[in-house]
C-alpha cells in the first residue's frame, strides 16, 4: 500500500459522505424502508455508523496535516 497524503483522506471523506446522501435521499425514502420499522431503523444506523466515521476521518485528518 503507498503511503496515505491529504488527498486519501479527503478521498475517503469524498466517498463516504456520497453514501450517507445515498441512504439518506434514496434509500430511506424508498416505499419498503418506510412500510417496515425494523428495516428502516436498521438503515437509518448504518447511516449513523458511516457519519461517525465521516467524523473519525475528518479528525484523523486534522490532526495529521494541521
Amino acid at each position: 500500500m503507498s503511503k496515505l497524503d491529504t488527498f486519501h483522506y479527503h478521498e475517503s471523506l469524498d466517498r463516504s459522505w456520497c453514501i450517507v446522501d445515498i441512504i439518506q435521499t434514496i434509500l430511506l425514502t424508498h416505499p419498503v424502508i418506510h412500510k417496515h420499522k425494523k428495516i428502516k431503523k436498521q438503515v437509518k444506523k448504518a447511516r449513523t455508523h458511516l457519519i461517525n466515521a465521516y467524523q473519525m476521518i475528518g479528525n484523523k485528518q486534522y490532526h495529521k496535516y494541521k
